[in-house]
Order: C-alpha cells, then structure tokens, then sequence
C-alpha cells in the first residue's frame, strides 16, 4: 500500500510518498514511476559513485532511481525469502536483479543493504558494464587490486564456491577492504582469472 502526501503520481524521490507494507510490486510501480515518467536524454553507464549512493537508502528514493535511470532497464524482483529461512525479518528481505546489466540490490527492511557488481557468467549475471570503484577492473588480480586499494582490511580468506545449480565447487579467494564508510569484497575464483564479483556494503549494516 502507497500513502501519498505529495503530488498525485508522485513516488520515492520524486514528491512527498511514504511506503509502508513493501512489496516488490509497489517497489517496482515506484521505480517506474519515477525513473520513465517523462523521456530523458541519453545518459551514461552508472558511475562508481552511482552505486556507492544507493547503500543504506530507500529503495523507493531517488538514489536508486537515479541508478535505475543510469542502467536504463527495470530490475527483476526475487522475493529472498525463496532462499532465506521464512521468518519474520526475513519477509522483509528480496533482491533487486540486473541480469544482463550484471547488478544485483539486496533490500532488507527497505534500505538498500548490499550491492554486486558481476563479471560475464558469474552466477548467471552477465558482465557489469558500469564504472568499478577504485579504478578497478574485471581483469585485474589479486595482486593489482592490492596494489591499488593497499593491503586487505582483514586478511584474505578462502571461500568455495558451487557453480550454478548442482555444478561443481570451486575455490575462491576474497579480499576485503574499508575505505571510508563503504566496505568492498572483491572475489577471485579458480575456474579463470579476473576478478568474479565486488561486493558493496555499509559496514554497519552487515
């Protein structure tokens, strides 16, 4: 259900709209709203610090449409409680899915908690194309990425991985680093070079 106190049509960012009982639906019609209500100039691929504004926002507000206009295309809506145990805190918890841009938003109590940057065919994701933060890039290796970021945060742990449904485990290697309010996990796994995924967090919201 959507509560308006703005402009008729008004959602997230655009005008005065409170959310409450958050579905993927009013989420999705919000983002819509706000992002195609009129057509707009070309714009460029979503800037590092595009997807940097996002984290610890709402969902409906106008970081997120910023980065919705950027991409270009509606997310798809994965309910998370497909995949997390069915409680309480966990229904107010789905993702927000870029397949073939390579993005993946993961909203819990409608703030944007988590966000992926995928590498072509990680996790059926294709190939972010959007600005990596740091200067990063997917063929970088763990070496590059330490020379540009510095040493981990904390040190390097391995990780497996499974590839798709059923398929093998692989090993994996993830750095992780701090750099000011933002945490970066920046994931290497054996199957072939280059960096697989950067994860983007809020360290306290982890």
């Amino acid at each position: 259900m959507i509560t308006k106190s703005g402009p008729r049509g008004s959602c997230g960012g655009v005008g005065l709209v409170r959310v409450l009982n958050l579905s993927v639906l009013t989420v999705l019609v919000c983002l819509a709203a706000s992002t195609f209500a009129a057509p707009a100039p070309p714009v460029p691929k979503p800037t590092a610090e595009q997807v940097e504004a996002v984290l610890g926002k709402p969902v409906a507000g106008t970081e997120v449409s910023t980065l919705v206009k950027a991409l270009g295309v509606l997310p798809e809506a994965d309910y998370a409680f497909w995949k997390y145990p069915k409680t309480k805190a966990s229904a107010a918890k789905f993702d927000l899915l870029w397949r073939q841009q390579g993005l993946r938003l993961l909203i819990r109590n409608e703030q944007v908690e988590l966000a992926w940057l995928y590498n072509q065919d990680v996790d059926g994701f294709g190939r972010y194309s959007g600005q990596l933060p740091g200067g990063l890039t997917f063929d970088d290796t763990p070496e590059t990425v330490a020379k540009a970021f510095g040493p981990p945060t904390t040190k390097p742990f391995l990780l497996e991985r499974q590839l798709g449904k059923g398929g093998p485990v692989v090993n994996a290697v993830q750095l992780s680093y701090v750099r000011g309010k933002i945490g970066y996990d920046v994931e290497f796994r054996e199957v072939k070079p280059g960096v697989h995924r950067i994860a983007l967090i809020v360290p306290h919201l982890k």
